[in-house]
């Protein structure tokens, strides 16, 4: 089984994820010489919740894989050295209100729904992109 390390700069920032496998005894030796650089190679704590949401513009602070926060009203979720933001509001689980609930909506990270739709910071909400917002009590889009 393969191993996922980060690639950190020298500014902390992860700028590359890179799988290993379990044959390298040295892999920091090993991966500086096959990428040329004398960037660090730490490996992500396959143990953690967050695990796969490391990647590029995390950065690598105190031991911990730190998301770049989104907003100002985003808390953290810390788990097992991986640190993400999560949203006070609860994520839509369907983009319009005629449409079924996303079996996985459950595991929608913050990252994908910010691809999907628009975090409003002055009223703490999500839009759709249609006029609407989300109202997580009723898990429904209402117009504004």
């Amino acid at each position: 089984m393969a191993h996922r390390y980060a690639r950190i700069d020298p500014t902390d920032t992860v700028t590359q994820i890179v799988l290993v496998g379990e044959d390298q005894t040295n892999v920091q030796q090993w991966a500086q010489k096959e990428y040329k650089t004398t960037d660090l190679f730490i490996e992500i704590n396959h143990n953690s919740t967050h695990a796969d949401s490391v990647g590029p513009s995390f950065t690598y602070e105190n031991s911990v894989f730190v998301e770049r926060k989104p907003y100002a009203s985003w808390t953290a979720d810390t788990n097992e050295g991986v640190t993400i933001w999560i949203s006070p509001v609860g994520i839509p689980t369907k983009i319009v209100n005629d449409q079924p609930p996303w079996p996985e909506a459950d595991n929608v990270h913050t990252q994908s729904a910010l691809n999907i739709f628009q975090w409003d910071e002055a009223n703490i909400r999500w839009l759709n992109g249609l006029g609407q917002y989300w109202d997580e009590t009723n898990s429904t889009w209402v117009d504004i």
